[in-house]
């Protein structure tokens, strides 16, 4: 029953994330990362015994441990992706404040 579940929420993601990429809303690497992690979501919950194998692989105890330890660094990624676009857009608020600072001073007082 959790399996279908899982497999429910990450064709919901995917969809999501497709819909977002198609009308502009993200960015590439960003749906990529999205649709690949909701794909494997969807794998695993088909085969869970592979999750199992998997991580005996990497030597982890559980599967749900091996999840968690690959979810990190993308968490990691998308945080510095959005850390990067919110520092553009803070250089480009502060750029356009200055161009209407002189602008401003260049209607109002330089008579």
């Amino acid at each position: 029953m959790i399996n279908i579940l899982i497999f429910l929420i990450g064709l919901f993601l995917w969809i999501v994330i497709y819909f977002n990429y198609k009308f502009k809303r993200i960015r590439y690497q960003v749906a990529l990362l999205g649709s690949s992690f909701s794909l494997v979501l969807m794998f695993f919950s088909i085969f869970p015994e592979l999750s199992f194998q998997l991580a005996k692989i990497f030597k982890v105890s559980r599967a749900t441990d091996l999840f968690i330890y690959i979810t990190i660094p993308f968490l990691f990624y998308v945080f510095i992706l959005l850390y990067a676009k919110i520092k553009d857009l803070e250089d480009k608020i502060v750029n356009l404040t200055e161009e209407l600072a002189v602008e401003d001073f260049k209607n109002n007082y330089k008579k």
